[in-house]
């Protein structure tokens, strides 16, 4: 029984020195950082005079080794300042603004431990400037002519703010697009339709009815490419159009409502945007329709037969509308500056509803048959389906390189029903023969 004391008395003593063991003497160092960590440093600019925010203040980061600039960003109207995702290092920071003195912030260090820094209220002090020296140089043009592609900046454009995607594409050279919304390049049908670079299934069953549900104000660019290379899918003959869509980066919570009336059809559409960090949430959705389209139809037939006149007049009533449903919503995540993924769903639909209402009167004196009688003809129709992408995305240093992952994605395809429904009433049918005769 001692024995057996003493041996478990050794044994917790081994185990409390084990756990007294200074830190590096086993293990990774912990001074070394851990793969893909960035940190943020953050601050607000003040007017020193007042305490007053300054609204597009000029914040530069810079290498403290090298001297190199290695971001840059301006403040919001509350002053603020962010650089999100930054490589783990020693910085400065240089803070500039007309009319007032440049101000630098020195010995930033961000660590594993510490990656982010707080600057705090930074505060300038104003000085004299002559605004007659201000001058401005130009404004990059709406129309960009590259190697590969023609750009259209969309976002340039204030005549773009309202309408839909047939209504952007319409001012896009090369691009024609007809009455019915169909889309063509150089005179030609055979055309490629992508979204942020990815192909979407809402272009598989009605691309005309498409192009309407994607408002007008959440297009950046479009993108017209003749010659596609390797990294596109040459379905298209004729070539590639790339609509580019917008990326709320603001912080916070942002949302946007808007809609456009028009003669023949009209838009509603309605957009929020949550962003916290490293992390954005969006949700849009809307969709567009047609107001009611009466119609009226006069038919009038006449058979001439041994001097006598077999008749047939119709007279038809109809009305129809048309309407497109869409909702999207994604989501999305940096890891760091160079790695982020992201992930959307969508839904779309397109229907239409027609009703259609037919008056006959049959008279034929030859046989003595006198027919009055009505058609009544009612059909809806819907189609749609849904797009769920993931992607992957890996940056570098250098911008013309990048890595985007296979989408994984499930899109269902053209999902179609249809109801139908017809009724034929004969008030009135006298007939003494029902023999046919055929001039």
């Amino acid at each position: 029984m001692k024995s057996l004391i003493i041996t478990l008395f050794a044994f917790l003593s081994l185990n409390v020195l084990n756990a007294q063991r200074p830190e590096g003497a086993g293990g990774p160092p912990t001074g070394m950082p851990q793969a893909g960590i960035t940190g943020r440093i953050s601050g607000t600019i003040l007017d020193s005079n007042d305490n007053t925010p300054i609204e597009f203040a000029t914040v530069v980061l810079i290498d403290e080794k090298t001297q190199q600039q290695r971001g840059g960003v301006v403040t919001d109207e509350k002053g603020q300042f962010k650089f999100p995702a930054v490589k783990l290092g020693k910085y400065q920071l240089q803070v500039s603004f007309i009319g007032y003195q440049s101000k630098q912030v020195t010995a930033i260090e961000l660590t594993p431990k510490n990656p982010d820094y707080e600057a705090g209220k930074l505060q300038l002090v104003g000085e004299g400037i002559d605004l007659a020296a201000v001058e401005v140089k130009g404004e990059a043009g709406t129309y960009e002519n590259r190697i590969d592609k023609l750009v259209y900046n969309a976002e340039k454009d204030v005549n773009t703010s309202i309408g839909d995607a047939t209504d952007v594409l319409q001012r896009v050279p090369m691009l024609a697009v007809d009455a019915e919304g169909n889309l063509s390049l150089r005179g030609s049908s055979q055309v490629q339709v992508l979204i942020n670079g990815r192909p979407s299934g809402i272009f598989a069953a009605n691309p005309a009815d498409a192009l309407r549900t994607i408002p007008a104000d959440q297009i950046k660019s479009v993108e017209v490419i003749t010659a596609p290379t390797a990294r596109f899918d040459g379905e298209g003959s004729a070539g590639i159009v790339n609509i580019i869509t917008k990326k709320r980066s603001a912080e916070g919570f942002t949302g946007s409502v808007g809609g456009s009336v028009g003669t023949r059809s009209g838009n509603s559409n309605v957009s929020l945007n949550l962003v916290r960090g490293r992390f954005g949430l969006n949700f849009s959705g809307g969709g567009w329709f047609s107001y009611s389209r009466p119609s009226e139809t006069t038919f009038v037939r006449e058979d001439y037969i041994d001097n006598q006149t077999r008749t047939l007049n119709q007279f038809s009533t109809g009305d129809g509308n048309f309407f497109g449903p869409r909702a999207t919503l994604g989501a999305n995540y940096d890891f760091n500056a160079f790695n982020s993924v992201s992930t959307s769903f969508s839904l779309r639909a397109f229907g239409r509803k027609q009703e259609n209402t037919t008056a006959s009167v049959f008279n034929d004196p030859i046989n003595s048959i006198n027919q009055d009688y009505d058609r009544v003809s009612n059909s809806k129709s819907v189609n749609g389906g849904f797009d769920w992408t993931t992607d992957y995305r890996r940056t570098f240093k250098n911008r013309s390189r990048s890595f985007l992952s296979p989408s994984r994605s499930t899109a269902t395809p053209a999902c179609r029903k249809t109801r139908c429904s017809s009724k034929e009433a004969t008030p009135r049918c006298i007939a003494t023969k029902r023999t046919t005769t055929t001039a």
